[in-house]
């Protein structure tokens, strides 16, 4: 920890070098404090000591990177003749500690990370079962890299799209009974309909038969003129 205190008193003096523009000051500066932090190291991602300097550190080199921008750009807008050898200096001066912010960027991100697995660990099963009430399968390693907040929204989308889709189904069966119970109704109605057809049409005929009975089936010609029926008989012959 004391080593940590080391590096972080360093950004007053780089404050004064950037103040004067002392890059090569700058760059001496910022590789002593590279050079040390390279040491730093997480042996043991559940140490929280461990994670915390390395945390710390990275903190500060973010925080002298934003020093360092401030300082050059203050140096560009009233210089503006050397604005382009001012950029070029403060690539120049990142440079040094860039590969090591990085590095020590990765390590946070890759100990947050098992942090983060671990934690999820406890509850992954709980929110397997979540999605799967909502019919959504989702992957276990993803699920075990997202963190709650993200999964709420997850989850809550996830819920409403269920909703939906059951509102939708039930609106959907409602609609294939109805147009069933139309289709049932019209044989129905079909059926009844030939039945009466049916009906009228042997009424007819019984009262054909009744009708030709009463006449002693005693013509000689039947005539069918529209809806009537006219029966003719020869009543006599005379030959000329």
């Amino acid at each position: 920890m004391e080593n940590t205190k080391i590096i972080l008193t360093q950004e007053e003096s780089i404050s004064h070098a950037l103040d004067t523009v002392w890059v090569g000051a700058i760059k001496n500066k910022l590789q002593e404090v590279v050079d040390f932090s390279k040491s730093l190291n997480i042996t043991d991602f559940e140490d929280d000591s461990q994670f915390e300097v390395v945390k710390r550190t990275k903190i500060w080199y973010v925080k002298t990177r934003n020093t360092i921008k401030r300082a050059f750009k203050f140096k560009r807008d009233d210089y503006n003749s050397l604005a382009k050898a001012n950029l070029e200096a403060e690539r120049e001066v990142i440079a040094v500690i860039e590969l090591e912010e990085k590095r020590l960027d990765d390590m946070v991100q890759k100990a947050e990370l098992l942090k983060l697995r671990k934690e999820n660990e406890k509850v992954i099963e709980d929110r397997i079962e979540a999605l799967k009430k909502c019919w959504v399968v989702w992957n276990r390693e993803e699920l075990l890299e997202i963190k709650e907040k993200e999964f709420e929204n997850i989850l809550t989308e996830a819920r409403l799209k269920f909703v939906k889709e059951e509102e939708e189904r039930i609106e959907e069966e409602k609609q294939k009974i109805a147009r069933e119970k139309e289709i049932e109704e019209a044989r129905k109605q079909a059926r009844i309909e030939a039945e009466k057809e049916k009906q009228e049409k042997l009424e007819k005929e019984t009262k054909y038969k009744e009708f030709l009975a009463k006449n002693e089936w005693n013509f000689d010609k039947i005539f069918k003129e529209d809806w009537k029926i006219i029966l003719y008989k020869k009543v006599d012959e005379f030959l000329i």
